[in-house]
């Protein structure tokens, strides 16, 4: 996480408690009734917790999309199977989103902006995902899709921390993300589009900045 001052990282606590609240709040019955890719990922799940099964590949779902599925394994465990266990997992990526969203932002500024104001910028993406009725619905359904935005904002995150301080760690973590977000969904085949994008507006317009990062995007890849 970024150096921020101790009134920014209490506001950030308290977005994201509220963030927390919003999500949880009688997440057994709200909303009422269930999705049939919901049910599916919970019998998939239980393959996990009564058979051992360790999904690579969930065929169910038609994607390899096993790390929502080991999580509601995880929770079973602690909670038992139904619909709420599969929400409390989407609710908990939807949480996640609002953290990931403060440093993405910050980042994504730059160095040249005062501090202040990529602290207020920061703080308002996280405040807009926490508040929003669209994103606290989806976290609140058990839907696989919750997960996407949040692991895209870490994406985010990680590779800009990378393109800005450089360090083949760092890089190294930008391309675990990606590899993570590739396995997870589907849709996220077409964020290394965007990174080549990204790739390729640098080549053109910010030569010296491209030769310091080439390394760098190499070991992402």
């Amino acid at each position: 996480m970024p150096s921020i001052r101790r009134s920014t990282a209490i506001l950030l606590l308290i977005i994201v408690l509220v963030s927390a609240g919003l999500r949880l709040a009688q997440l057994e019955t709200a909303p009422w009734g269930g999705h049939g890719d919901v049910a599916w990922i919970g019998i998939n799940a239980l393959d996990r917790v009564d058979r051992g099964v360790f999904p690579y590949y969930v065929f169910e779902l038609y994607a390899p999309e096993p790390m929502v599925v080991q999580v509601v394994a995880g929770l079973q465990t602690l909670f038992g199977p139904s619909f709420f266990t599969s929400r409390l997992a989407t609710a908990i990526f939807g949480v996640l989103l609002v953290v990931f969203l403060f440093p993405a932002t910050w980042w994504l500024i730059g160095d040249d902006i005062k501090p202040a104001i990529r602290e207020r910028a920061a703080l308002l993406a996280s405040l807009a995902a926490a508040m929003s009725v669209h994103a606290i619905y989806i976290s609140r359904l058990g839907m696989r899709a919750a997960l996407f935005p949040a692991l895209l904002a870490l994406v985010v995150w990680l590779t800009v921390w990378a393109w800005r301080k450089g360090g083949w760690w760092r890089w190294a973590f930008a391309g675990a993300s990606l590899a993570l977000m590739q396995y997870n969904y589907i849709p996220a085949r077409l964020v290394p589009v965007i990174l080549a994008l990204w790739f390729l507006h640098t080549v053109i317009f910010h030569r010296d900045s491209w030769k310091k990062t080439m390394r760098g995007w190499v070991i992402m890849a």
